[in-house]
This record gives structure tokens, sequence and C-alpha cells, in this order.
């Protein structure tokens, strides 16, 4: 799939999974997002191996964990708004696995558990370039993003009208 149609559609899952306050949206809005392209970062090596499986996802989230564990332990910042770790590890896993599920999609599919097996998994249903799919899977990534604001549009007008009034 195309990088704009991980991104919206990570972006979509995780604020629908998530349900995030006000104050924690755009931290989660910047993790899911990083987090549904960090997988294509294999380019340049073995592309859909390297980064798009288990394997690699759990050591990701491993390591998310670490730094925001450091960062709140040891430099006493509370990191990302007050959000909290299982919020931050949600996102990070929820936008890498979105991506991993719609790379499953393609005729290539996905090396869920390499470097243990080769094998390739997947409905290999469309090439990863199909403007339908794309288009497709972008939409729904935005009906959920619609949907989620619409569930909370009046928290939003609120702290908005208090912050600025």
């Amino acid at each position: 799939m195309k990088k704009h149609t991980h991104i919206i559609f990570g972006v979509g899952l995780s604020l629908c999974i998530i349900n995030p306050n006000v104050y924690n949206t755009i931290p989660v809005i910047i993790l899911s997002a990083l987090s549904s392209i960090i997988p294509d970062f294999d380019l340049k090596i073995k592309h859909r191996k390297t980064f798009h499986n288990i394997n690699f996802m759990i050591i990701y989230i491993i390591l998310i964990y670490i730094v925001v564990r450091y960062i709140n332990t040891y430099l006493n910042i509370n990191v990302l708004l007050n959000i909290n770790t299982n919020t931050i590890i949600i996102a990070a896993l929820t936008g890498y696995a979105s991506h991993i599920v719609l790379d499953s999609l393609t005729l290539r599919g996905v090396d869920l558990f390499w470097p243990f097996s080769n094998k390739r998994f997947g409905l290999m249903a469309t090439r990863f370039d199909s403007r339908l799919w794309n288009t497709v899977l972008t939409l729904i990534g935005l009906l959920l993003i619609i949907l989620w604001f619409k569930s909370r549009a009046y928290d939003i007008l609120s702290y908005l009208l208090n912050r600025y009034s």
C-alpha cells in the first residue's frame, strides 16, 4: 500500500481503539502515524522481511516501552503530555500492526514470522499501488477518524472554549 494509506488507516484505527481524551489526541496521532510507516524503513534491506514481521514489531514495541520508561523515570519528564505508557504502547502497536495487515492484502504478502520462516502470509489480492484498494482503505481510515472526532466533538469544543475564552 501507499504511505498515505498506511498513515490514514493507522491513525483512524488507533483513534477508534484507544479513544484518547482531548489532551492525548495529538500524541496518539503522531505516534500511530510514525509507527504505521516504520515497517517501510526496510526498503533498502530485505523489503517485507526485515521489518514486516511480528518479531520486529515486538522488538519495536519493547524499544518504545524502554524509551518512554527511561524518559519518565530518569529524566523525570512525563513524556507526551502526561499520556500513560499503555496508551503509548497501544498507539505504536496499532500503527505498526495496521501496516503489516494492509501489506498482507498485496500480491507480495508479508513474511510474518521471518527470520524463523520464509513463508509468505496474506490474501495477496491486489498490487501495492492499486488505486482502488488504496482509495478504499484511505476512505475507511478517514471514516474512522471522522467517527472518532464526531464522538469527541463536545469534548473538543469544550476544551477549545475553555482554553481560549
